[in-house]
């Protein structure tokens, strides 16, 4: 089971300016690879951000707050005893900053748990691929690559289905590497089961109701188009910078973080598509783009979609492969109306038409909109950030090949891999 952890509080007064330099040490010690992080089981990205506070957000002002996120293994309650036993220093060094932070280490416990953050919705690129199976795989996959290297001349000579036969022996003999014989254990069958009455619930639901769905949505529609007409044109441009400061940041790593933030428009209708539409993609996340593919974006290792200040402001997180531009040109090729459907609903967002049309399409502006709302993230750690899903999947499908012999044909298919 994969969790995604959200943490929140509310920075101290004139805490901002000493937070950042904690933070800037920290991120520095998981580059050098010194983080304690590295050392808390089940973690496959975490990363600190902090969220500027805003004095004109209706329904009243919103304090600077520190965010703490992260994709792991298990369960939420299971990484926060895990963070805390690990990474207790680092937390005071940062969580120290905001307001209630316990003095006495006791507390700790406590504090995180009070400080959760629900997720409205969130995505794994692939169901059962935790931390170690990844690690293991990709051992296995560099194993073999020297192996072929050291053999090449001799190998080279054979059949490929020989090929296989002599490198499936040399794993065998090897006890370190024996392990890539037996298949990897994938969702667990309580978590499938989940998964599939989730979904069984989910569609029973939409069947039972949709007379009402029909009655309901239509004049629902409307109410929007009449929004969206009313909608200023977006104006936003962002700040050449701050532009600077965020490319500074990115293609550390074989994937790079993302972190935005928008203000949801006013009123209860635009309140309630959010809430409605964050749980059909809680539900389509958690179901259906299970395998590999976000609707046919294939590059996104994990995503998320958190309310804040009671719903007034929303932040999406993700992981991805590659440069922000292809990451950006990948949603609006294929999955603009995706991205339309949400983020149509916060204040800024390129003018859209029945919910789905146009918006992310205006792609300059849509562009220009993500770099004004996004957020620098202030320490990023990855357990595997010298790999791509592309990577991922193809150790996936390596150490699938060696559990049985191979033909020919079927060899020449797994060696292309390698």
């Amino acid at each position: 089971m994969s969790t995604a952890v959200c943490l929140q509080a509310v920075l101290r007064e004139g805490a901002a300016a000493a937070l950042r330099v904690d933070l800037a040490a920290a991120d520095a010690a998981v580059s050098a690879g010194d983080s304690p992080l590295a050392a808390v089981p089940g973690v496959h990205f975490a990363r600190w951000l902090i969220v500027p506070g805003d004095s004109l957000l209706p329904g009243g002002a919103v304090p600077d707050t520190l965010v703490y996120t992260a994709d792991v293994d298990g369960s939420s309650a299971g990484h926060l005893r895990e963070l805390e036993r690990h990474a207790g220093e680092l937390l005071d060094q940062l969580f120290g900053h905001c307001l209630d932070y316990p003095a006495a280490p006791g507390d700790r416990a406590r504090w995180l748990r009070e400080h959760r953050v629900a997720n409205a919705a969130s995505y794994v690129n692939t169901v059962g691929l935790t931390v170690d199976r990844i690690g293991a795989e990709a051992r296995l996959s560099d194993w073999l690559q020297r192996r072929l290297d050291q053999q090449r001349a001799e190998l080279m000579r054979l059949r490929p289905a020989e090929i296989h036969r002599r490198l499936r022996a040399a794993l065998a003999a090897d006890p370190a590497m024996a392990y890539a014989l037996e298949p990897a254990s994938g969702e667990r069958p309580t978590a499938r089961l989940r998964r599939w009455l989730t979904l069984a619930a989910a569609v029973i639901i939409v069947v039972v109701l949709l007379p009402l769905l029909v009655v309901i949505g239509f004049p629902w529609l409307l109410a929007l188009r009449r929004l969206e007409r009313r909608d200023p044109s977006s104006s936003e441009r962002p700040d050449r910078g701050r532009v600077d400061l965020l490319r500074s940041r990115e293609d550390a790593f074989a994937h790079n973080p993302f972190a935005a933030l928008g203000v949801v428009k006013a009123g209860s209708l635009r309140a309630n598509t959010v809430k409605i539409v964050l749980l059909g993609i809680s539900v389509a996340a958690s179901c259906v783009f299970i395998r590999g593919s976000l609707a046919g974006v294939t590059t996104i290792h994990v995503a998320r979609w958190v309310p804040l200040d009671g719903g007034r402001r929303m932040i999406f997180t993700s992981c991805y492969d590659g440069s922000l531009e292809s990451y950006m040109n990948d949603f609006i090729d294929k999955l603009s109306w995706g991205l339309n459907v949400i983020f149509s609903n916060g204040v800024g967002y390129p003018r859209t038409r029945w919910l789905i049309f146009g918006g992310a399409k205006d792609e300059q502006t849509f562009k220009d909109y993500l770099r004004c709302h996004q957020l620098e993230t202030s320490i990023s750690y990855a357990a595997h950030p010298t790999l791509t899903m592309a990577n991922i999947r193809a150790n996936v499908a390596i150490r699938r090949g060696l559990i049985r012999p191979l033909d020919d044909a079927r060899a020449a298919e797994w060696l292309a891999l390698l």
